[in-house]
């Protein structure tokens, strides 16, 4: 009996494309969808993004046909969200690779695991990010030229975040297992809120601000005239954290 159960439920399973978590990500094509101008984008799924500064909105999608027709999109308001619905409990499946093409990147919410990289130098006054999560893996490379950047681990988000270029100002809020990597970002005034029990590199040139309120080390690199580090204990956390300069 439990057999005939079992069968007639794969049955049902692969009847139903939307919610058949055994289907094969199909092949592998090259496609440009266009789209409205958008300076913020929105990720709600697995994608490996590359986002590049350019004078027109659109994506060049490149990866398995299955998962572009049960992939969704918009951009409205100037807010690109980005999403699918595809699943395969059999194998992981490889990740589809979006290039973003866009004339200004002013904010990135991330809320699924995957990898961001920018090919080339992004410009602009400010930029947030924003990653949120509490499983999988987060991977960030951003080379960047702004004069304002808000970074935000949120959960228990891990991963490992890097930034590079010049940026004036800096805040990071780091929680979970967050590691950032941004010794070759150039700074002058780095602000970091230390609620992580990964590690953070920066390069700072003026004033540097910390609070630590978990294990988490912050290293530094440069010759900051201020620096003020504070500890905050909260619901028995460990703020055991060290400033240490490389």
């Amino acid at each position: 009996m439990k057999i005939y159960i079992y069968i007639l439920c794969l049955i049902i399973l692969c009847s139903c494309n939307f919610i058949n978590p055994f289907r094969d990500e199909g092949d592998t094509i090259e496609t440009l969808i266009e789209l409205d101008r958008f300076t913020q984008v929105e990720i709600h799924n697995i994608f490996n993004i590359e986002i590049i500064e350019d004078t027109e909105s659109y994506i060049i999608y490149k990866g398995g046909e299955t998962i572009l027709e049960e992939m969704s999109y918009s951009s409205l308001s100037g807010i690109l969200r980005l999403d699918h619905s595809f699943m395969n409990w059999t194998k992981n499946f490889k990740m589809p690779t979006l290039e973003i093409h866009l004339s200004i990147l002013e904010s990135i919410d991330l809320y699924a695991s995957g990898n961001i990289s920018s090919l080339k130098q992004l410009n602009g006054d400010e930029i947030i990010i924003n990653i949120y999560g509490t499983t999988g893996t987060y991977e960030i490379n951003l080379n960047i030229n702004y004069n304002h950047l808000k970074f935000y681990t949120n959960g228990s988000v891990g991963g490992t975040f890097a930034v590079s270029g010049v940026c004036p100002t800096t805040t990071f809020t780091l929680n979970g297992s967050s590691n950032v990597q941004a010794s070759q970002l150039i700074s002058k005034e780095v602000y970091v809120a230390h609620n992580s029990l990964g590690n953070a590199h920066i390069y700072v040139e003026d004033k540097l601000n910390v609070t630590f309120y978990k294990s988490g080390d912050l290293y530094y690199k440069g010759n900051p005239k201020e620096i003020e580090v504070k500890y905050d204990q909260i619901n028995n956390q460990d703020a055991s954290g060290k400033l240490i300069k490389e």
